[in-house]
């Protein structure tokens, strides 16, 4: 429920950037091609791990997942902190 969540506020505050950012005439394209980013996005890791669950257990695939995830969620931690020492843009 807590996943979902982030998720939906940040696909939320996702769109609201791009419709800021994005001029009048084009904003619709903009939008459209925001969300097939978005469904492709949240489509791959779904059919990979249908993937590597059949190819390995089920738990292998959990602990590789939650491995993948942690690891991209500390690189993005140490990206924000060396952002924000930079200058904060």
């Amino acid at each position: 429920m807590i996943a979902g969540m982030g998720q939906g506020i940040s696909f939320r505050t996702g769109m609201g950037a791009i419709a800021a950012a994005s001029p009048v005439r084009e904003k619709a394209a903009v939008t459209s091609a925001f969300f097939v980013v978005a469904y492709i996005a949240i489509s791959v890791p779904v059919i990979g791990l249908g993937l590597m669950a059949s190819m390995t257990s089920l738990k292998t695939t959990g602990i590789t997942f939650a491995a993948v995830m942690g690891s991209l969620a500390a690189l993005a931690l140490v990206l924000l902190i060396r952002r924000e020492r930079a200058g904060g843009k």
